[in-house]
Formats: structure tokens, sequence, C-alpha cells
């Protein structure tokens, strides 16, 4: 069990002068399943007991579920950014301690570096990269 592996982490890290080492125990219970929420939290405290430092839990979105984790868990939340999950003020009130953006930076750089590489090869001419 994860619970188990984590404990065995823990102690090896803080064996070796890791003490204070993050250790992000990921969850991905709203990826695969409906309604996860109790079995998340069960999950997480787990988790923490076994010496995560935090919890990620990718595809959790809604208001309430976050904010019930918060109290419930007694570690930072880590949520990963999707659409209508992006405002960080908010979910910060929330108590989301951690935001990732996963791929979705990089996924807009590589497209717009596409573009404009068959744009080149399309017009054979580089005026578009000066262009505001």
């Amino acid at each position: 069990m994860h619970s188990d592996l984590l404990n065995r982490i823990r102690t090896a890290l803080e064996n070796h002068g890791y003490k204070d080492f993050y250790i992000n125990a990921r969850t991905d219970t709203y990826l695969q399943k409906q309604s996860p929420l109790p079995e998340t939290i069960e999950r997480a405290k787990a988790y923490v007991e076994s010496g995560a430092s935090g919890i990620f839990v990718p595809g959790l979105m809604a208001d309430d579920e976050i904010k019930e984790i918060t109290i419930h868990v007694n570690a930072p939340l880590n949520v990963l950014s999707l659409p209508g999950l992006t405002n960080c003020n908010k979910l910060k009130e929330l108590g989301v301690k951690r935001f990732s953006f996963g791929n979705a930076l990089s996924d807009k750089m590589i497209a717009y570096l596409e573009r404009n590489a068959a744009k080149l090869i399309e017009v054979m001419d580089t005026a578009h990269l000066y262009e505001n």
C-alpha cells in the first residue's frame, strides 16, 4: 500500500539527514471515480500519517469539496489547474496551499512554435516573426 511506501521513504529520508524533505503525495481519485470525496479524505489522512508533507489531488474542482479536504486533512492541499479552476486568489481563500498548472503553459508554447514554424514553411518568409 502507498502508506507503507511513504512511511519507508520518510524514514529513509530522515535517517539520511533530509528531515524537512517535502513529499507531495498524489491521489488520483478524482481522475478515476465519481464522487470520491470520502475516499480522497481517507487516503489523504493515511498519507499524512505515513509521512507525506502535502496532498496533491488532480481533478478536484468543486469549491465545497476543496474546502472539505482542507478542513479534514492536516496538510497543505495541492490542486491542478483545469478549465474552470484557474483563479489562485479564490483557491487560496478555499485553503489551497499549492497550485500546479501541469503542462498547460508548455502546451501553449509548443502550439505557438508549431504555428510559426508552419507559417515559415508555408510563406518562406520570416517577416511574421517580427510583428507584435
